[in-house]
């Protein structure tokens, strides 16, 4: 399956199994939109830079009022272990069974997740997308960009 494109509706998902929320609902309670990013493997050195990379430019930011959430094929355990050991701020959501994933176009070849970071707006529908493997110059132009949009969010 493709990545979403910009101006496509984002999927809706629950992202707190213990409460049932999902993705949506909670774009139009915060009012505000949402990071989400899809990474392969926590703990490889690409992902943890990406992680680490959200982390530090959050910490910059005053912007606990919206949500950023990673997914990743691998189970609660291991994303809970990479949060606590990593530091990471933004919620870590396993999709094991990949169906997250494919609806956003990030499982590739064989089944294996690729890189992708989305904005997904008020409206519910992506602002703006970042692709690539290895390379995080894209998704750090996309996550700086989620961090002034959601600055604006809290002053209007």
């Amino acid at each position: 399956m493709k990545p979403l494109k910009v101006g496509e509706a984002a999927p809706d998902f629950v992202f707190n199994e213990a409460t049932g929320q999902t993705l949506h609902e909670l774009i139009l309670q915060k009012q505000c939109p949402a990071l989400v990013y899809f990474y392969p493997a926590a703990f490889s050195p690409a992902c943890t830079a990406q992680a680490c990379m959200i982390r530090n430019l959050h910490r910059a930011q005053d912007t606990d009022h919206c949500m950023i959430i990673g997914v990743s094929p691998q189970g609660t355990g291991l994303n809970r272990a990479f949060q606590h050991l990593m530091h990471l701020p933004q919620q870590l959501i396993p999709d094991r069974n990949r169906v997250i994933g494919k609806s956003y176009g990030a499982v590739g070849f064989l089944g294996f997740y690729r890189r992708l970071s989305y904005i997904v707006g008020v409206d519910q529908k992506v602002l703006m997308k970042a692709e690539g493997g290895l390379a995080l110059a894209a998704h750090r132009v996309l996550a700086e960009r989620f961090f002034e949009v959601v600055s604006n969010y809290k002053t209007n």
